[in-house]
């Protein structure tokens, strides 16, 4: 299994450069794995800041345990980029560490979310002999049944891709953690199409590549909290 790299500032500030001057977005999320791990998150949300300016809500997706040890700095940079943290809550044996954290954020008037997902889970793939296999599914029944529908499109490596979890699940591919090749179906937007191709490719409804996900799924509880400046 290959050790899985870090962004550098170098391929960040690519992908934000070049993606910049193609799409438009209402929302540019930072995601993981973890981002707080990285140890430039404060850099990047500058590159962000630079490249996706307002109307594009900027938000990192993060579990909150590390926002204790976070820099100063850091939250600096949340306040003077207007960034959104999402708090996705999992365990309940967390849930008072990054209560407490919330409890900073609220009082230092940042934007933040508490997603709590910690009644629910989405199978995503299956286990057999610890080795993790993905669906066999109807893509277009998969598409319908999908949760993640809202949060779709991923650019990784600099390429774009439809799904947010398929790009996931396809690097994992990349690195030997899962050996499916229908993972190779989906084809991913890159930075030298033109404009019509990308358009054509924004625009499907789904993709073939739905097929390894499943066709029905859990309703996902989801107790969220907004608070605001």
């Amino acid at each position: 299994m290959k050790k899985v790299p870090l962004l550098t500032l170098e391929e960040v500030e690519a992908t934000c450069s070049g993606w910049s001057q193609k799409l438009q977005l209402q929302e540019a999320r930072i995601i993981g794995g973890e981002p707080l791990l990285h140890p430039n998150i404060t850099e990047i949300l500058d590159i962000f800041g630079e490249y996706w300016k307002p109307p594009t809500q900027i938000l990192i997706l993060t579990n909150g345990l590390l926002l204790e040890t976070m820099s100063e700095t850091f939250f600096e940079q949340l306040e003077k980029w207007n960034v959104i943290l999402r708090i996705t809550i999992q365990h309940n044996r967390f849930r008072e560490q990054i209560m407490n954290s919330c409890h900073r954020l609220r009082e230092g008037s940042f934007h933040f979310l508490d997603h709590d997902v910690s009644g629910s889970w989405r199978k995503l793939y299956q286990l057999e002999e610890g080795t993790p296999k993905l669906f066999v599914s109807d893509s277009k029944k998969a598409h319908e049944a999908c949760s993640f529908k809202h949060i779709c499109r991923a650019i990784i490596n600099n390429e774009l891709y439809q799904c947010t979890i398929f790009a996931y699940m396809r690097k994992c591919y990349d690195y030997g953690i899962i050996n499916d090749d229908r993972l190779l179906i989906h084809k991913p937007a890159t930075l030298d199409m033109s404009p019509d191709e990308l358009q054509q490719w924004l625009d499907a409804d789904y993709s073939e590549s739905c097929c390894v996900c499943p066709e029905t799924c859990f309703p996902v509880d989801i107790n969220e909290k907004k608070f605001h400046r």
